[in-house]
C-alpha cells in the first residue's frame, strides 16, 4: 500500500472542495490529463464513473465506491488481474488540515503493478496531495 499524508494550514473545507471536484482534475494536478465523467451532469457520488487519463499511463475506468461529502471518498478500477483502490481523506488538523491518500493493489497481479509502477505510482500520490496542500493554501491568500 501506498500512503500519504500532508498537513496544510488551509481548512479543511477549502482541501476538500478541491479533492471533491474530480472533472478538474486534470488542469489543476500534473498527474493527471483528465478526469471525465462518464454521465454528463450526474452529481459526483457513490456509483459516479469516471475516465482517467495520466501520463504515461493506460485510460483507466474509476467507480466511486464511497463518497463522505466534506471527509472523503474511495474509488476503484479493475484491470485485467489487478484491482486498484484508490482513498482520499480530509480531516482537521488543528486550524488546518490532514489530507491522506492511499493507493492499495489486490488480485492475482497486484505483485506485478507494485513492482512495475510502485516507484511512479508513490511519486505520483506525493505530488497530488503537495498539489492539493499548494492550491489550498494558495486560495486562503
Amino acid at each position: 500500500m501506498i500512503a500519504v499524508e500532508l498537513r496544510s494550514p488551509a481548512p479543511a473545507e477549502t482541501v476538500w472542495d478541491l479533492v471533491a471536484d474530480l472533472p478538474r482534475w486534470g488542469e489543476r494536478l500534473p498527474t493527471m490529463d483528465s478526469v471525465t465523467p462518464l454521465v454528463a451532469d450526474q452529481p459526483t457520488g457513490v456509483g459516479s464513473r469516471f475516465e482517467v487519463r495520466q501520463p504515461g499511463l493506460r485510460p483507466a475506468v474509476y467507480t466511486v465506491t464511497r463518497w463522505d461529502p466534506g471527509a472523503g471518498f474511495d474509488w476503484e478500477a479493475r484491470t485485467l488481474g489487478v484491482r486498484t483502490v484508490a482513498t482520499h481523506e480530509v480531516t482537521r488538523d488543528g486550524d488546518g488540515s490532514l489530507l491522506v491518500l492511499t493507493l492499495t493493489w489486490s488480485g492475482p497481479m497486484a505483485w506485478l503493478a507494485r513492482r512495475v509502477f510502485g516507484r511512479k505510482a508513490e511519486a505520483m500520490v506525493r505530488e497530488e496531495a503537495q498539489t492539493f496542500a499548494r492550491l489550498a493554501t494558495a486560495e486562503q491568500a
